[in-house]
């Protein structure tokens, strides 16, 4: 079990912190035996009125900056959804009576050393992980106490965001993802061993709530981290850590600060503007998805080719499937009905010289269908829906092709995940499915995978890498695995700019119950017509390919 200790500023914490030590503390790899208090005295407060009679000069400035906070907090963020993660709370049970040391670092202009007493204490209780959840930066020979490192998360995508406040600029200027990256401290700031990164997609409306599911997000990667640790060694672990490392890593944009008050104010007018022109554009379009296909002897790569399948007016037609028999291409889709918000699932026919035949339901039930997951075994047909809001997964037989199916089991229940994708490798099944990290959080953020020797079974056992994706760019499933040259291919949502967005597809280069490995090969952007603003699923059999995309037209111009 890894020997843990805590670098924190007081015994309260906020939400997020808290949240992660329990995490840390409450798993069967590692144990918090020490937690490093820091007991530097910060400097007292001015009294208000002795304050305003010595920078009175200051108070236009300090007036004007509280005036464009509360209107960009109040008028154009509003309430969050999301919980409060940095509202301070106690240590969480069992972790107060850990034993503690409190330390008064040496304070320079901007870091902290610990004295060679304190640094020596520390080194006494024999430590594999110190994590920093408080302190500034840090410096000297603490750096090298703990067997593994020191670790601290960046709330920001070290290679392209170093500084703060965290989430605020990717908000503010639009950026399509908020990163966080884990790094073990050196005495070179910033460029110490990325030990792991994470995305969401960029909250472009709300500061806060960027900034809330962030951290929420990021309070699992050190837990996982440790978690990994343990289980592959440290050998392992820090060989795998090396080879992400590799790659040399510049970074050439402005180490960014809190804004004055001329960018605020230029922040401010930007997003009044950016906020009116999305409401306009909500008021004068509509988005709707359709098919597009086309039929090749390959999978086609020129989508502006591909001929349009449009759903009549108040319906969306998205999440294609496919399979082939006797001659026709049979096409499950969801059958979105924007009048009773409910989804259900439907089927065309397209036979081999790409005639298309009229839509006709294939299942329907008093809750939300999607994403048919539609594949044959042992001279059957079966489907997996998205049941994800019944917090179960489903599964179906084909009784007659295409419209007649009956419930053969839940292969699980009280889990929430979507878009489930099974692949069979000729040894055993695999589950891929997109999940949400916390409460409230995106689905699209991560894939979780679970395996088992029949896919008929409730015995699914996860994967020791969950989740094996935790990008938004690139881990909730967008169809089924498909072999090529001898190659196994994932296709994966990218949610960055918005849900549906793009696609990509991922090559899996190791799928064993012990480790799972992928890298991106293709990106497609909704780039080949000024009309579409999406794509997301993509499913290729025998000699057709369908996609579905997310067109926009103005309201009063026809739909087609």
């Amino acid at each position: 079990m890894l020997r843990i200790g805590v670098m924190l500023d007081s015994l309260s914490v906020s939400r997020w912190g808290a949240e992660m030590l329990q995490q840390i503390h409450g798993s069967p790899c590692a144990k918090i035996e020490l937690l490093i208090i820091n007991c530097r005295k910060t400097p007292s407060r001015q009294p208000l009125m002795s304050s305003m009679a010595t920078h009175w000069r200051s108070i236009p400035a300090v007036g004007w900056r509280y005036a464009l906070e509360l209107f960009h907090r109040c008028v154009l963020e509003g309430k969050s959804r999301l919980d409060d993660p940095f509202q301070k709370v106690p240590l969480p049970d069992g972790i107060g009576d850990i034993a503690k040391l409190e330390v008064v670092p040496i304070a320079k202009r901007f870091s902290d050393y610990l004295s060679p007493d304190d640094t020596e204490r520390v080194r006494s209780y024999e430590l594999d992980v110190i994590v920093r959840l408080g302190f500034r930066i840090l410096r000297g020979e603490i750096l090298n106490v703990p067997r593994f490192g020191l670790w601290s998360l960046h709330h920001g995508d070290n290679r392209v965001c170093r500084g703060g406040p965290a989430g605020f600029w990717e908000s503010m200027l639009g950026w399509p993802t908020t990163g966080s990256t884990l790094q073990i401290l050196t005495e070179d700031l910033d460029n110490g061993q990325v030990l792991a990164r994470t995305s969401v997609a960029t909250n472009r409306w709300s500061v806060q709530e960027n900034r809330a599911n962030l951290f929420w997000k990021t309070a699992e990667l050190i837990p996982r981290k440790l978690a990994e640790l343990h289980r592959l060694g440290s050998d392992v672990f820090f060989q795998r850590a090396a080879a992400k490392n590799l790659r040399p890593m510049t970074y050439c944009r402005p180490m960014y600060k809190a804004p004055n008050n001329r960018q605020l104010f230029q922040l401010v007018t930007k997003r009044l503007m950016d906020k009116t022109r999305n409401l306009v554009r909500e008021k004068t379009t509509n988005d709707r998805w359709l098919l597009l296909y086309s039929i090749g002897e390959e999978t086609s790569s020129s989508f502006w080719r591909f001929r349009p399948i449009a759903p009549p007016a108040e319906r969306y037609w998205a999440d294609p499937h496919a399979l082939y028999r006797d001659g026709t291409y049979y096409v499950f889709f969801e059958d979105y009905c924007l009048r009773t918000g409910l989804g259900q699932i439907s089927v065309i026919a397209i036979d081999e010289k790409g005639r298309v035949s009229r839509a006709r339901t294939a299942l329907k039930r008093d809750y939300h269908l999607s994403y048919p997951f539609v594949f044959e075994w042992d001279g059957q047909t079966y489907m997996i829906p998205e049941t994800g809001a019944r917090r179960s997964v489903e599964l179906y037989r084909c009784a007659q092709l295409p419209d007649q199916w009956e419930h053969v089991m839940n292969l699980m229940d009280g889990v929430h995940l979507v878009d489930v994708t099974l692949h069979y490798d000729q040894r055993r099944w695999w589950l891929f499915a997109g999940r949400a990290s916390h409460r409230r959080g995106s689905r699209s953020d991560e894939t979780v995978l679970f395996f088992a020797d029949d896919f008929r079974t409730t015995d699914w056992q996860p994967h020791p890498c969950n989740p094996i994706a935790d990008e938004v760019t690139a881990s909730r499933p967008a169809g089924a695995l498909f072999s090529r040259h001898g190659r196994l291919y994932r296709p994966v949502q990218n949610c960055a700019w918005h849900y549906g967005y793009g696609f990509q597809l991922c090559e899996v280069t190791e799928l064993s119950p012990d480790n799972f490995e992928e890298h991106i090969v293709d990106s497609i952007t909704p780039d080949w017509n000024p009309k579409i603003v999406g794509t997301h699923t993509f499913t290729h059999v025998g000699k057709l390919t369908v996609i579905d995309a997310l067109q926009r037209n103005y309201r009063w111009s026809r739909w087609g």
